[in-house]
């Protein structure tokens, strides 16, 4: 998966992220954290993208190589 940052905020994906979180949006779920994220991919969700902060710890950095 591709990893660039996030320069402004009206990016599309920061836009979708906010709709997620207002329930604006029913297509998708919104997920927060590196254990949830690796459950979800347990069991095979289909991830369409990660944001992320530059720095992860050492599990973040496995579970976003997994996305």
């Amino acid at each position: 998966m591709e990893s660039l940052p996030i320069r402004s905020p009206q990016n599309a994906r920061l836009k979708r992220v906010r709709a997620l979180r207002r329930g604006r949006e029913k297509s998708a779920v919104l997920l927060e954290g590196a254990r949830v994220i690796d459950e979800a991919l347990d069991a095979a969700a289909n991830c369409e993208f990660v944001l992320h902060a530059e720095q992860l710890d050492q599990k973040a950095q496995l579970v976003l190589a997994r996305a």
